[in-house]
């Protein structure tokens, strides 16, 4: 599900049940990040946020995503937003563009 369809479901859901007062606590950041998705087969996992060195591993739509932080790294066709975290179903952690990478949240802690 593309991060604005989860986002509308949480505020519909919100609404319904009446927390819509509570909603700033319930999204706020966990310490360790949270889920996240690949958005294309093959998303490059690099040790550092820029493209210096080489992958040292690949992240696929189907793999798990444990999300850890956000910062600015080298700009790529316009975004410079890399993430770190893990690829769970393969073990690597590192970092991958924000154009190959989604997290589920908004609020994930800064790197």
């Amino acid at each position: 599900m593309r991060t604005g369809h989860r986002r509308l479901a949480l505020v519909a859901a919100l609404c319904a049940l009446g927390f819509t007062a509570m909603a700033p606590a319930a999204l706020s950041a966990s310490p360790r990040g949270g889920e996240g998705d690949y958005l294309v087969d093959g998303a490059a996992i690099r040790p550092e946020p820029n493209r210096s060195k080489g992958p040292i591993g690949s992240g696929y739509v189907a793999h798990q995503v444990d999300m850890h932080c956000g910062a600015y790294g080298e700009e790529i066709d316009g975004r410079s937003d890399w993430y770190f975290h893990t690829d769970v179903t393969t073990g690597v952690t590192g970092w991958t563009h924000g154009s190959a990478v989604d997290p589920y949240s908004d609020y994930l802690p800064e790197c």
